[in-house]
């Protein structure tokens, strides 16, 4: 079933074993076969337990762990996405998710180098891109663009195209933070059809690109013509 899920967006243990993640599969937890266990995972030994048991007896059938950095790789918390019969799939460790970026830490060279970066919403679409070489890429969590999250891109560029997912609330939450940062920032925006990893494995890299690109003006000065 893990698999299955990440063929579904483009990735393979490979991406998670790059990102440091392991996975739960039953019992057991995975980590990189061919690497030492990532340190994070023995600091939080206790919390992995606790979730590998509740886990079990929710029936998860398995679930992928996701530890989130901060700008200097220390580990901030843990992301999680259960998969299988389960009402809410998304967990994590307590961690305040509004102050900090997924994937920052490997991609703040490449945004000062390219001066732009994309930011996405989920991890996954954040580690697909990255992937296929948009190697500026970072991702808000699953949370709303905040305050701290502009601040932290701001010491690296000022160009930000914001590719979030296509719904009336992430929308009215893109307005409230272009209205009042874009004295700060040159903002894009684009909405897809799909989360950006699927559109990215089902399309390629170039007509994701060419979608960002056609769509963010426009989107742009609609936002910001309605002050």
């Amino acid at each position: 079933m893990i698999n299955g899920y990440l063929n579904k967006k483009g990735l393979t243990l490979s991406d998670i074993w790059f990102h440091e993640g392991c996975i739960l599969n039953g019992a057991s937890f995975y980590c990189d076969p061919n690497k030492e266990a990532p340190a994070w995972i023995h600091s939080a030994k206790n919390f992995l337990s606790y979730k590998r048991k509740k886990y079990i007896e929710e029936k998860v059938v398995g679930a992928i762990f996701i530890p989130i950095k901060d700008l200097y790789g220390n580990i901030a918390g843990v992301v999680i996405r259960k998969l299988g019969d389960t009402e809410n799939k998304h967990d994590s460790s307590p961690m305040k998710k509004g102050q900090y970026l997924f994937n920052l830490n490997n991609a703040y060279k490449d945004i000062l180098k390219q001066d732009s970066v994309y930011v996405v919403e989920g991890s996954y679409d954040a580690m697909k891109l990255y992937k296929e070489g948009i190697l500026n890429t970072v991702s808000m969590l699953g949370t709303k663009l905040t305050a701290n999250h502009i601040c932290l891109l701001l010491r690296f560029t000022k160009n930000i195209t914001l590719v979030l997912d296509n719904d009336p609330a992430g929308y009215e939450g893109v307005q409230k933070i272009m209205h009042e940062y874009s004295t700060y920032a040159n903002f894009h925006y684009t909405r897809l059809d799909t989360d950006p990893d699927e559109f990215v494995h089902k399309n390629g890299v170039q007509a994701f690109l060419n979608s960002v690109h056609s769509q963010s003006s426009d989107l742009k000065n609609n936002i910001l013509g309605r002050r």
